[in-house]
């Protein structure tokens, strides 16, 4: 039986490990993604002495420009500074319980919680989230492309100049609001799978995301609310880990707003966030931040099939309708400027990655 472009191109993607040409085939054909799933994914350098594809697969999948395949090939490059370091599963079974005892007994070692986060994530939550990325147009564009979220690829300029009520916009108000920044997310050391090591690091950079589109700030308790989203959302283990460590920590205000115990429909504290904090709702019974957290984190469109570079011009109100964000939270949480975030993280305070590496280089 004579072999068709697509099995050509199938098999030179198990040898080569994700090969461009592979990529843009599967761009073209959406529905056979499901056979790239089970390809084995290797690093290119082990690939030097594979056979080419087919003649008939290679005219058939050379429709992208070669410039993509250069631009994808720096940005993946470029991503990871360090190569993985290999651990056998021993090793990452003991130093994933010890990180997991770190990060609950001093939750300001992020670099911790990051470690876990890699080391609770591989094969299979992160082979699920690759498959949702297969299955849509715009995250095998994400996998083909290979985008990062840092102050060298995004043009942090461009979209403060972007008019009002933009997603570009709401997201530099929201840092700027919160005092953040997007270069301090942790690199992924203990992911051998690079394109699994991709996902992770992509999810990473996407986490301010996560909170502007919860309207939530870099606080204690939106950081809470933002991983019970995630753990709905991506079901990650550190994001459950997160989430259910995270209340111990509150103050009883805070876990009343979280829990919704003794608090009516809109007795919310007034934010200084501007626009994109929305407006919560006035009347009906009372429900925690935690419950919403959690049903929103069920209905909302997979985030990590979001291109997020290419929305920077979209309405924000559009977009957050457009990914299952029909209602806001029950309770407005403002972010106190004047609070000694510093002093927090040293009475064991519920962390952020960016305010460590603020801390840091005070």
């Amino acid at each position: 039986m004579e072999r068709t472009a697509l099995d050509a191109a199938r098999d030179a993607c198990r040898r080569t490990g994700w090969e461009r040409r592979g990529q843009r085939l599967l761009l073209a054909c959406p529905r056979q993604s499901a056979c790239f799933r089970s390809a084995t994914i290797t690093s290119r350098s082990s690939s030097s002495s594979s056979r080419t594809a087919s003649p008939s697969a290679s005219s058939s999948i050379s429709g992208t420009s070669t410039s993509t395949d250069a631009n994808a090939d720096a940005s993946s490059s470029s991503l990871h500074t360090s190569a993985p370091i290999p651990l056998s599963s021993p090793h990452k079974f003991f130093l994933g319980l010890g990180s997991a005892v770190a990060s609950l007994l001093d939750p300001s070692r992020g670099d911790q919680i990051a470690l876990l986060s890699e080391l609770s994530s591989e094969p299979f939550h992160l082979s699920r989230m690759r498959d949702q990325m297969l299955a849509s147009e715009e995250g095998r564009r994400i996998l083909l492309d290979r985008p990062q979220i840092n102050t060298k690829t995004v043009d942090m300029a461009y979209l403060r100049s972007l008019p009002e009520g933009t997603f570009g916009n709401e997201y530099t108000r929201w840092l700027d609001w919160c005092g953040v920044g997007p270069d301090t997310r942790a690199e992924v050391l203990h992911v051998d799978d690079p394109t699994l090591r991709y996902i992770m690091a992509r999810n990473r950079q996407s986490h301010d995301m996560h909170h502007l589109l919860c309207l939530m700030p870099v606080s204690h308790l939106g950081e809470t609310v933002v991983k019970m989203f995630e753990a709905s959302h991506f079901g990650l283990p550190v994001s459950y880990l997160s989430a259910l460590a995270g209340p111990l920590r509150l103050s009883a205000e805070e876990r009343a707003k979280l829990l919704g115990f003794g608090l009516a429909h809109g007795s919310a504290l007034q934010s200084e966030s501007g626009s994109a904090q929305g407006n919560a709702t006035s009347s009906g019974p009372a429900r925690g931040l935690a419950a919403w957290a959690w049903k929103q984190g069920q209905i909302t469109t997979p985030l990590i099939n979001v291109y997020w570079e290419k929305r920077w011009e979209q309405d924000f109100g559009e977009l957050r309708r457009e990914l299952g964000f029909d209602q806001d939270p029950p309770f407005r949480v403002a972010y106190d400027a004047n609070r000694k975030r510093r002093d927090d993280l040293s009475r064991g305070r519920w962390p952020s990655k960016v305010i460590q590496a603020q801390k840091g280089a005070a």
